[in-house]
């Protein structure tokens, strides 16, 4: 059991360097079937598309930090 981490990001060549550590990676329009799916979300993005998109991933009782951001 424990966490999965899945990194989510728009630019392309990111997620195939996280893939290539062994990271699961998606793009955040892939993600439109899995909204509750996740007990904890961290977004070191710092816009409000990104904090939208982890409050929508997150499930209720979860949890979402906000990295980065001043």
């Amino acid at each position: 059991m424990g966490m999965s981490p899945l990194l989510i990001d728009t630019v392309e060549y990111r997620n195939e360097f996280a893939q290539s550590l062994g990271f699961t990676a998606a793009s955040p329009n892939m993600m439109a079937n899995h909204a509750g799916s996740f007990a904890a979300v961290i977004d070191a993005a710092g816009d409000s598309d990104s904090f939208n998109l982890c409050t929508q991933l997150c499930g209720k009782s979860g949890t979402v930090a906000i990295i980065g951001i001043p």
